[in-house]
């Protein structure tokens, strides 16, 4: 009679060995397309115009990928970039789903995810309040939320924050492609304020032409500072490096400045502020 371990051995020897997962590098050079998706509610990263033309910053980097890919492939053609809607409830499904390759938007780096991982940060803000000026000083003058109707979008930063820090807050979710929108345009009767990147929320203002002696963001600094990374499928370090390359190019730096310019006064300080909060926060870890 076999022993269990021979039986177990042939039965194992007999099964289909498991298909490794084909890398992003050699799926576009079969296919020919670069798969890439972009959230079209998140000025400047990704909005429609009024034409519903698709714009933004993570256009401009799919395009920085498609030139840098006809070189590492060496092809004489250029990858058809295919740009798939995504969204903060389906970027990481479409990521581990292998629809795409790459999901560019406002994407916190976290690692506490599956099946994805981020790239190196390619650009830096925090989370902060909008408020109407006429509610200002009730927001301002209080250390704690309690009774305050704040507006959120569901699976954001800025949700994780206001669970973590002011749980005593009335807190109003907002879904859909809409949501910041909606959530932006209550200001004016039925919440106190407003949560989100500050990037963000500059975005939705100058889609919604308000007016910043109107409105104003609380407080001074953000609540938390974020890291945003594009999202990749996880394990293929080929094609996390080749991402990671461009996003350290001058091109890529110039494509910021591009996109970004007219957001500078108000972005700035807050990128100086939060890189001096990380690099404490770091220095503080390895002591």
């Amino acid at each position: 009679m076999k022993s269990i371990a021979a039986v177990s051995a042939s039965l194992l020897l007999s099964l289909p060995l498991p298909v490794a997962a084909r890398s992003v590098l050699d799926d576009i050079a079969e296919t020919g397309e670069l798969r890439i998706g972009i959230q079209e509610n998140a000025i400047p990263f990704g909005y429609r115009d009024n034409n519903r033309n698709l714009l933004g910053y993570c256009i401009a980097f799919a395009e920085l990928l498609r030139d840098d890919l006809q070189d590492r492939l060496d092809s004489s053609i250029l990858p058809l970039v295919k740009l798939v809607p995504s969204t903060v409830d389906t970027r990481f499904d479409l990521i581990r789903s292998g629809r795409i390759h790459l999901e560019c938007g406002p994407n916190t780096i976290r690692d506490d995810l599956d099946g994805v991982t981020f790239s190196d940060p390619f650009f830096l803000t925090g989370v902060r309040l909008l408020v109407h000026e006429a509610t200002r000083e009730r927001v301002e003058n209080t250390d704690s939320w309690e009774g305050l109707r704040i507006g959120v979008l569901e699976n954001t930063a800025a949700e994780r924050m206001l669970l973590d820090l002011h749980p005593e807050a009335n807190v109003v979710i907002f879904r859909g492609s809409s949501a910041t929108a909606q959530g932006v345009s209550s200001l004016q009767g039925t919440l106190d304020g407003f949560a989100d990147d500050e990037v963000l929320l500059l975005g939705e203002m100058v889609k919604l032409q308000l007016s910043l002696s109107e409105y104003v963001m609380v407080p001074e600094h953000p609540v938390t500072c974020e890291l945003y990374g594009m999202i990749l499928p996880d394990d293929d370090r080929e094609w996390s490096e080749f991402v990671n390359e461009i996003i350290h190019s001058d091109r890529a730096d110039d494509l910021l400045v591009t996109w970004f310019q007219g957001l500078t006064d108000y972005i700035l300080p807050t990128i100086e502020y939060c890189t001096e909060r990380l690099a404490q926060n770091s220095e503080n870890t390895t002591r």
